[in-house]
């Protein structure tokens, strides 16, 4: 499918599984406050204006597996109650995840940040994978809630670049950049268990 101008799905429910795979999104894709009772597949799309998932509540599977997103992407507060991957997207502008909701397992792996990536706030229940990932620009995972132990395998940063490591940054406890010979950055996990309830002090 091609949208050409605007795509306005505001506030809009989807009662069963739906699939905009391949599509094109030319205008503004305004998917505030949508309801996604089903699955929903957006594998391989692309987004040439801006695309507002804000408050969005993806009730199943939500796919977004080799998009591509040109213009600012606004996940704010949505809620994925199922598996989301986004592995091997390329988020062009900024994108921002503040307060959002992973209650089950989410993969950003081999995704490409060229700007901003804004996680501030946002909820994980399950895995969060972000292995092989590109951070150009600015990341910020301050006030992030993992429910579970933070590990290298649970919250994952492993093989991840940053192209400018000396930028303002905001990385999950346990993670540290090293510098590399070229002028990028790594993240390391500094292999420190976590105090359990009973010693802390």
């Amino acid at each position: 499918m091609i949208f050409t101008g605007n795509a306005k799905f505001y506030e809009a429910t989807f009662t069963g599984d739906v699939s905009f795979k391949g599509s094109a999104f030319r205008g503004k894709a305004e998917f505030y406050g949508t309801a996604f009772a089903g699955d929903v597949n957006f594998n391989g799309c692309t987004f040439t204006g801006e695309a507002e998932f804000d408050r969005a509540t993806f009730g199943g599977e939500a796919l977004f597996r080799g998009t591509a997103f040109t213009r600012n992407a606004k996940f704010d507060s949505a809620i994925f109650k199922e598996d989301v991957t986004f592995s091997g997207t390329t988020f062009t502008r900024n994108v921002m995840f503040e307060k959002a909701t992973f209650t089950k397992d989410a993969r950003f792996d081999e995704v490409t940040f060229t700007r901003d990536a804004v996680f501030i706030g946002a909820f994980f229940s399950g895995y969060g994978g972000f292995n092989r990932v590109i951070f150009s620009r600015e990341a910020w995972f301050d006030e992030v809630i993992f429910t579970g132990t933070i590990t290298a395998r649970t919250f994952a940063f492993n093989e991840v670049q940053l192209l400018e490591p000396d930028g303002m940054h905001c990385w999950p406890k346990g993670w540290t950049v090293i510098r590399q010979p070229d002028g990028s950055g790594t993240l390391q996990w500094d292999d420190t268990e976590p105090p359990t309830p009973e010693t802390e002090g």
